[in-house]
């Protein structure tokens, strides 16, 4: 009996002392992840990213569209020459993205701003439309809304140069990226900023690009959202006809009600005389 008694005395004894360390370890972490919820909101409320932000937007909208003074330098390469305006705003956007990657602000607002700033001022002509910058901030391994913004960018590019190599690299993104987020906001964003009309003669509408979102719309079967943003971008781009790069396979007529336009279709071409 005694024995026993000691026996069931001991287990309850380490029974006891297990529960309060497991008690006492959940209320460490506890404290922990307190303490760094308050540290993380003191750190937003005092921080002045939102400020610095908004002096870059504000900055960078006192510049207005100029024709480009382009000068050569002694090997020959031509180069834009910048207002001392534009060298000033040029240098605190380099400054503060080169800042930013040894003290981010919240949520990266200060990257985005610049990245904003630097596509303002290609358009207005002050500097020259490169993309490289924009790609670099839209690989994976960035912060999720700093690679929006840079994609955001490019998708302007695509539309203004006509860069069909851009275009490419996002539909590329919009099948294999692991964020179903990133893939659903490169359609939109296609889809609202479309890179050309119907009405356009662009050297991107060819039958590549037809076939291409044609197939990666048949091929997400199982994500129906992202089927969707496929077949709205194709629906943009084209409409509900067969684009005109698309030979035609037969004879007959269209009568589109909605739009009030009735397309017709040239009869199959009569085979060579070598077939």
């Amino acid at each position: 009996m005694e024995r026993q008694t000691r026996t069931a005395a001991t287990t309850t004894a380490i029974t006891t002392t297990t529960t309060t360390t497991t008690t006492t370890t959940t209320t460490t972490a506890t404290m922990s992840t307190t303490t760094e919820k308050k540290w993380r909101c003191l750190r937003q409320i005092y921080s002045d990213s939102e400020y610095v932000s908004a002096v870059l937007n504000g900055l960078v909208n006192t510049i207005t569209a100029t024709v480009p003074i382009v000068i050569t330098d002694s090997e020959g390469k031509q180069i834009l020459k910048l207002s001392e305006e534009c060298k000033v705003i040029l240098a605190e956007i380099t400054k503060y993205l080169n800042l930013e990657k040894l003290l981010p602000s919240y949520k990266y607002v200060v990257t985005r701003s610049c990245l904003k700033g630097l596509r303002l001022l290609q358009i207005n002509g002050h500097v020259s439309s490169d993309p490289d910058v924009f790609k670099y901030f839209a690989r994976i391994g960035h912060y999720e809304n700093v690679r929006l913004t840079a994609i955001e960018c490019l998708v302007d590019i695509i539309q203004a140069d006509c860069n069909g190599d851009i275009l490419e690299l996002l539909l590329n993104m919009a099948e294999t990226d692991p964020s179903s987020y990133i893939r659903h906001s490169i359609l939109r964003m296609l889809t609202e900023n479309p890179p050309f009309s119907r009405k356009s003669d662009s050297p991107m509408d060819n039958l590549v690009l037809v076939n291409k979102i044609w197939n990666y719309a048949s091929k997400c079967s199982l994500d129906s959202r992202l089927r969707c943003d496929f077949m709205d971008l194709y629906n943009t781009l084209w409409g509900r006809v067969s684009p005109g790069c698309v030979p035609t396979q037969g004879m007959g007529v269209l009568i589109d009600l909605k739009e009030k336009r009735i397309t017709n279709f040239s009869s199959l071409h009569a085979p060579n005389e070598s077939q």
